[in-house]
């Protein structure tokens, strides 16, 4: 078996062995692999549910309208969307440091996904007529979109051949979540 591909900051975080010839032993390369592969998936499926959720408006405004009734005029809907991807494109450089320097990865992907739920049950409990409620929903629910970047290291945990895939497949996945509103 050949070494896992990786530097030492990771093989430090995770805590495996290797033998006397620098090799990881094959039953904790087998676990290492288990662990990236749960860790993968619950990235996937957060940014899937609360990243780019925002990026979904088109088709809650057309319920808004149709459904709710909405008399907010295009000048105010056009407020509340561009609030919300203001909060998810400028929030970026803050859940950078939020993740690096105060709080740590689980910690800040906690408080990310708990925005959006926020920013979600803002939205299903506010008027159709409501449009600074509806406005501060739509900023909690862009600042959602940290999960993303807080996520992205998941593919150091894969072999470099892989690290792209596995990232691209995260980059899908923020596509994905503006279809939760359709």
């Amino acid at each position: 078996e050949d070494p896992i591909e990786t530097d030492g900051a990771v093989e430090a975080r995770i805590g495996y062995s290797r033998d006397s010839n620098g090799r990881v032993e094959a039953k904790e390369k087998e676990k290492i692999e288990r662990r990236s592969i749960r860790l993968y998936i619950l990235a996937f499926l957060t940014i899937s549910v609360a990243s780019g959720l925002v990026f979904g408006w088109p088709s809650f405004r057309r319920y808004l309208i149709q459904n709710d009734g909405s008399r907010l005029d295009e000048n105010q809907l056009g407020i509340i969307f561009t609030v919300g991807t203001w909060s998810t494109q400028c929030s970026r450089f803050f859940w950078g440091l939020a993740r690096d320097r105060w709080f740590g990865t689980r910690a800040t992907a906690c408080l990310a996904v708990f925005l959006a739920a926020m920013g979600c049950l803002g939205l299903a409990l506010s008027s159709a007529q409501d449009q600074t409620m509806l406005t501060v929903s739509m900023f909690f629910v862009g600042l959602g979109s940290g999960s993303q970047l807080v996520f992205q290291p998941v593919a150091s945990l894969f072999p470099k051949h892989l690290e792209g895939t596995v990232l691209s497949s995260l980059a899908g996945a923020f596509q994905v979540s503006g279809l939760i509103f359709a």
